[in-house]
């Protein structure tokens, strides 16, 4: 459950950030952008069993990569909890 909980986290914070980029206020971007890339490595960290290295560079390349990876991550661990 508590991986759930993580993955959950990833997901809300990096929905935030985007909301960020929409803003157009290049300090707030850069943050942003340095914010986001810590995401998806902590992302990539702590769930190298589902994330393969070629994944990974994938997510790191398109948010909508990244977000639909976080959602594949969570059905994974719901279905390794059922």
């Amino acid at each position: 459950m508590r991986r759930l909980g993580e993955i959950h986290d990833i997901k809300m914070k990096a929905l935030y950030l985007e909301q960020r980029f929409r803003g157009n206020q290049p300090d707030e971007m850069d943050a942003a952008e340095k914010e986001l890339e810590d995401l998806r490595e902590r992302c990539c960290d702590e769930n190298r069993d589902f994330i393969t290295p070629p994944v990974a560079r994938a997510l790191k390349k398109d948010f909508d990569t990244f977000m639909a990876l976080i959602d594949g991550a969570y059905q994974h661990d719901q279905g390794k909890e059922a």
